[in-house]
């Protein structure tokens, strides 16, 4: 097979599924402290916290099933990430545009710590999925919401606790973030040369290449944090060793 027909059939492969290439992720990184539910006792390890978007300054709410209370308002995603009294460091990775085609970057994001608690000391792990998106199966109540201040460049920083270091950060994804893509395959010198698209600098990826779809092997690649502007993902080039043979490519991404 030719190297024209190889990318071919290669590019064919990989562009399933890839949408939305030009759109940009946010990444909003938050954390906080001393969280304490309506009772005045301290969060639970893994207590869930939702962040939330409003085209105003204010946010009214969520339900009993994590349905905003105003309309036009959004909640994003909600992950059970409580620890040692707060939210965990963690950046939220979300799609600039919202439903109804909400325009996120100019509007205002919030933090809403939720009240799992099935009894003094314990949480109701169970789950359900409402609107597409998994929460809790229980929620007795939430704090109120905590506003998250962006600096200008699409980037937020936390208005009530401290944003930790790099490396302690965790990483909370929607389901609506415009996912990473293969754009590009090139073979030079026998080497075959991955470019890849909208990677965020807190997921790390996995890239699977093969003669076949059957033989399709692995190899983790984590972009170097740092050299991410703050409000988008950037494009990587990735240089695979004895690439020639190389036919099919997939990318995944690993939470």
């Amino acid at each position: 097979m030719s190297i024209s027909k190889v990318l071919c059939t290669a590019l064919a492969t990989v562009a399933v599924g890839s949408v939305m290439a030009d759109m940009t992720n946010l990444v909003i990184p938050y954390s906080s402290t001393g969280d304490t539910y309506g009772d005045g006792v301290g969060v639970l390890d893994n207590e869930w916290y939702a962040l939330c978007w409003s085209s105003s300054d204010t946010f009214a709410g969520l339900d009993a099933n994590l349905a905003p209370v105003a309309s036009g308002d959004e909640m994003i995603i909600a992950r059970p990430l409580a620890l040692n009294g707060g939210c965990r460091s963690v950046f939220f990775n979300v799609n600039p545009v919202g439903a109804n085609d909400n325009d996120r970057s100019s509007g205002n994001f919030f933090v809403v710590m939720l009240d799992t608690r099935n009894g003094a000391t314990t949480l109701d792990a169970t789950t359900k999925v409402v609107s597409g998106k998994t929460v809790p199966a229980t929620v007795n109540g939430s704090a109120a919401a905590v506003k998250i201040d962006l600096d200008g460049a699409q980037y937020a920083t936390s208005s009530s606790g401290t944003v930790g270091t790099e490396s302690t950060f965790v990483a909370a994804t929607s389901d609506d973030m415009t996912p990473a893509k293969i754009a590009g395959i090139e073979i030079v010198n026998g080497q075959a040369v991955v470019t890849v698209e909208n990677m965020n600098p807190y997921i790390s990826y996995t890239l699977k290449t093969g003669a076949s779809v059957d033989s399709l092997s692995t190899a983790t690649i984590a972009p170097k944090k740092g050299s991410f502007a703050k409000e988008k993902a950037d494009t990587f080039e990735f240089v695979l060793e004895d690439g020639e043979d190389a036919k099919f490519f997939q990318l995944q991404r690993a939470e």
